[in-house]
């Protein structure tokens, strides 16, 4: 009873919930302060260069998570880690909040994302440690789609806050939401298996880290990134994260320049990605969650191979590049503002269902332990990409415009999608051996 997979399905999901729940108040946190940009600029006496480091800064910080959640949980377990992450989070957006001066905004929304990035990436092993590779695909949808939710409600929400109030309200707001995590944090049990074994010797809760120990945590993620599997799977998923965030981050001015919408209705606009996000969800849980569907295509001794799981991320992979071409020509007082907005639909649709598919072929290929060093090497690179990409975004599309702009980043998604997906499918199998 003590092993987390033993545990019946209905506190399974309690403990699965409570990651999903973190995970959309912290995406929350990263783009709701995008539409506040002008309102910053005026009240801060500062550039919108310098502004988007809002952004860039907080992304940045969530780079750390893999390092810091598996050296704490290494020593104290999965559960401490939440225990501390979460009020440290909390203390960080009051004080992005409050704070009267810019350079002190900037370092509270960087310790922001560090402080709650270890808890964001604690998510990934809490289900590992609750469900079988098998079982694993609805909890994980569940999961990914959470955190693409939540970044995707964030433009949404801070539209109207820095609108109607003042931009600090984007950071309270946070924070309100963070409220309802707090007590089913605080009464979440330990799914460690290695916590759970020290507790039940009677050692103490904080174990000791030898330098085997040391390696696994520092240099295994790295290391996994030269693996071509991970290179390649994380690439394309850092160049779709990078987009995702500049598109939050310039979107807003181009839709107000083409269809002259205000900015209550700039930050409406973002609500096709979160219709994008729920399509995902749905199309992947409902054909995905049964193995035995696949194995009804194979002989009875025969496990399906691990790219089967790259099937949705296919036409999801030339869907991208299309609903960008589509997003930049489309963005236009010509044209009807609805279909801008189906475009950030089907690019949101396309870009969670290649991340997920390609995540879950990884954590098949390498099994859970080294899949997860895997996805943590990956997330650094996925991180730094979603905060670099908003510092230029801005200057790319007032520069090229947002056909052309979007057209560029559609192109490098055409030649991403054949040499992520399109070669992993093809010649996956031999990279594995």
């Amino acid at each position: 009873a003590q092993n987390p997979k033993n545990w019946s399905k209905i506190k399974k999901w309690m403990h699965t919930i409570i990651p999903c729940a973190l995970a959309w108040v912290f995406a929350l946190g990263s783009s709701i302060v995008t539409p506040a940009h002008n309102t910053m600029v005026q009240r801060l006496h500062t550039s919108s260069t310098v502004v988007v480091l809002t952004l860039s800064l907080y992304v940045f910080g969530l780079a750390f998570g893999p390092y810091l959640s598996t050296l704490g949980s290494e020593i104290f377990g999965r559960k401490s880690v939440y225990m501390i992450c979460v009020p440290l989070y909390a203390i960080f957006m009051l004080a992005s909040g409050l704070v009267q001066v810019l350079p002190g905004l900037l370092l509270c929304r960087f310790l922001a994302g560090v402080s709650c990035a270890p808890a964001l990436h604690m998510g990934w092993a809490t289900l590992s440690d609750l469900w079988s590779l098998d079982d694993q695909v609805l909890p994980l949808t569940a999961y990914v789609s959470s955190a693409f939710l939540g970044s995707t409600l964030g433009p949404v929400l801070g539209a109207y806050l820095s609108w109607e109030e003042d931009w600090r309200w984007t950071q309270y707001v946070v924070l309100c939401a963070l409220g309802g995590c707090l007590l089913p944090v605080l009464f979440m049990q330990e799914t460690s298996k290695k916590a759970i074994l020290r507790r039940k010797r009677g050692e103490s809760a904080r174990a000791p880290l030898d330098r085997e120990a040391l390696s696994m945590i520092f240099v295994k993620p790295l290391k996994m990134l030269l693996e071509p599997i991970v290179a390649l799977y994380g690439l394309y998923a850092a160049f779709n994260f990078g987009v995702l965030y500049a598109v939050y981050t310039a979107f807003p001015a181009v839709l107000s320049q083409a269809e002259h919408f205000d900015r209550g209705h700039q930050g409406l606009s973002f609500l096709g990605m979160s219709v994008g996000v729920i399509m995902a969800l749905v199309l992947l849980v409902f054909p995905g969650t049964n193995l035995e569907k696949r194995k009804t295509f194979l002989p009875p001794s025969n496990h399906p191979p691990p790219e089967w799981r790259l099937h949705p991320s296919l036409p999801a992979s030339i869907l991208l590049p299309a609903s960008l071409f589509m997003l930049g020509w489309t963005a236009r007082p010509s044209i009807p503002w609805i279909l801008p907005i189906l475009a950030m639909a089907l690019y949101a649709l396309s870009t969670l269902t290649t991340y997920i598919s390609t995540t879950l072929y990884v954590l098949e290929s390498y099994g859970p332990e080294h899949g997860l060093s895997a996805v943590g090497g990956v997330m650094m690179v996925v991180f730094v990409f979603g905060g670099v990409f908003p510092l230029f975004a801005e200057g790319m599309f007032r520069g090229l415009g947002a056909g052309l702009g979007c057209s560029v980043f559609a192109f490098v998604g055409i030649v991403l999608g054949v040499v992520g997906p399109g070669v992993l499918f093809v010649f996956g199998r031999g990279l594995r051996r």
